[in-house]
């Protein structure tokens, strides 16, 4: 009988803690934001800037979120711009 191998799972370092936590911050951000003003679009997360002021908020948290991601995933890998 062949000794089993074992995988390891993939390292999550300091650098990458960052992204996964921006990530996740999004994501809520996001949910958040469709729950609100009911958007379901399956092929975009936001759609359009909507002009309830309230449901603007909302969205703009949701957009920086997503813009927090990037940025953390551009600084991660030595991306300027």
């Amino acid at each position: 009988m062949a000794p089993q191998r074992h995988r390891q799972l993939p390292h999550r370092s300091k650098s990458s803690a960052g992204v996964i936590l921006a990530w996740r911050r999004a994501a809520l951000a996001i949910e958040d934001y469709r729950r609100v003003s009911g958007y379901e679009n399956p092929h975009e997360a936001l759609g359009f800037v909507p002009r309830d002021q309230g449901l603007k908020r909302a969205y703009v948290l949701a957009e920086r979120s997503i813009l927090r991601v990037t940025a953390e995933r551009e600084r991660r890998h030595g991306i300027e711009r």
